[in-house]
């Protein structure tokens, strides 16, 4: 019995005690501690907390202090407490969970890198940005898009960017780049709810481009041998996104010229 009670939530020497009580009915605690095989103290210590439980009374009229078990009934108290206690854990861990994922995902995930080659490969980065359905940043150059595919691989790629664009809702996209930008005949139309450029001239020196979409963040580079990779983590997507917007308010407003 003692280890069915211990179950209920009550120590070994409470389970003992109370044991000891029912068996013997009203009783001094040096008896008590005598049939449960405890010492007298950690008795009154166990008899403290059964009182507390419910599960023990003091008899107040008696000159000595004597104790007495409750009814068993009054053990339905500790199983409808327990049920009670695992429903607010319930309860609570589902609050705490959502944060203690997120620490652990900090901890134990590292930023996932995957590499791309070729033109397909810079397509591919291309194609998976158009598909995110948040404000992402365009760094680099368009001067050397215009050279890096053929006028129809590039009109076409430029339609199935749309295409994405528009199931993910049309995030407006920011755009720090040549004035190769003005050559884009897509371009041409003023459209600041969907496409915003600034002109940084010295970018048409490079073949390199940034792209920061949702928590990814995409480096390619169209030179002889086009090669790109993307870098998935929150932290280093909104540090290079306050990079980007730091230049982005430095440099003057403008508008594609007709």
């Amino acid at each position: 019995m003692e280890q069915n009670l211990t179950k209920l939530g009550l120590t070994e020497t409470e389970a003992k005690i109370y044991l000891a009580a029912l068996s013997l009915g009203q009783s001094l605690a040096a008896t008590i501690a005598k049939q449960a095989g405890v010492k007298r103290t950690t008795a009154y210590s166990a008899l403290d907390n059964l009182i507390r439980q419910g599960l023990i009374s003091e008899i107040a009229d008696s000159k000595e202090r004597k104790f007495k078990a409750e009814e068993p009934d009054r053990l339905m108290r500790l199983t409808k407490k327990m049920r009670r206690q695992t429903i607010e854990a319930e309860i609570e861990l589902e609050k705490l969970l959502p944060g203690l994922k997120a620490i652990q995902k900090k901890l134990i995930e590292p930023p996932k890198i995957t590499f791309y080659q070729g033109t397909e490969g810079i397509k591919n980065i291309v194609l998976q940005a158009s598909e995110c359905p948040e404000t992402w940043y365009y760094f680099g150059t368009m001067e050397a898009w215009l050279k890096f595919l053929p006028e129809k691989d590039f009109n076409i790629l430029v339609s199935e960017s749309r295409e994405l664009r528009g199931k993910a809702g049309r995030p407006v996209v920011y755009g720090i780049t040549d004035p190769g930008y003005y050559n884009v005949k897509q371009f041409k139309d003023y459209a600041p709810s969907i496409r915003q450029a600034k002109i940084l001239p010295e970018l048409a020196k490079s073949k390199s481009i940034l792209a920061i979409f949702g928590n990814k963040i995409a480096l390619t580079n169209i030179a002889d041998i086009p090669f790109g990779a993307i870098i998935e983590s929150t932290e280093i997507a909104e540090l290079i996104k306050m990079m980007f917007m730091f230049m982005w308010n430095s440099l003057p407003e403008e508008k594609p010229k007709k």
